[in-house]
């Protein structure tokens, strides 16, 4: 059952059972995008940063609000439904993980803000919703539509986002991590 996949993972975080965390959330990575935050803690708090980094992207490419609202970054006025749509997650996803984030620890909570803030990271975000802005303007070109929809779903993957955390290694290399 997906809900009860999701309150586990939700649950074992809150727990600090990081392991279990990252695989009731790995679970559902494909069908809810969000819960992918989810194992990106956890796997920050078991020092697997590398899979920390790929799981924040992969979130931050579907719900980039929410990423920056878990990262504790100002997230703006929503001005789309999307938008509003994406602080709702966010608002969501703070609830449900709430105990763990109020005992997140000092190296996780820097090591998102950091991710998020960062000018490369930025400008994949950015990429990403001018992907998406595209989609929604050439409906009269249908070739046109479905190369950038293609483009569109490809950036929300995991092996996109796992391939963009390997060209950001460097952001976790710096501290000495692995």
């Amino acid at each position: 059952n997906i809900t009860a996949i999701s309150h586990r993972a939700s649950i074992y975080l809150n727990m600090g059972r990081w392991a279990e965390a990252a695989e009731m959330a790995k679970k559902l990575e494909s069908m809810h995008h969000s819960e992918i935050f989810i194992a990106a803690f956890a796997y920050s708090e078991q020092g697997r940063l590398a899979n920390a980094l790929a799981s924040f992207l992969q979130g931050a490419m579907n719900h980039s609000r929410t990423a920056r609202s878990l990262a504790g970054c100002s997230v703006p006025q929503p001005k789309t439904h999307e938008e509003a749509e994406d602080d709702e997650t966010a608002y969501y996803l703070r609830q449900s993980i709430s105990g763990y984030l109020s005992r997140q620890s000092p190296a996780s909570r820097s090591l998102f803000r950091k991710v998020i803030q960062h000018p490369r990271v930025r400008s994949l975000l950015k990429e990403a919703e001018e992907v998406r802005e595209r989609w929604n303007h050439v409906a009269s070109d249908e070739a046109r539509r479905h190369e950038v929809f293609t483009h569109m779903e490809e950036m929300k993957t995991a092996e996109y986002a796992r391939a963009r955390a390997a060209e950001l290694r460097d952001l976790i290399e710096k501290e000495g991590t692995k």
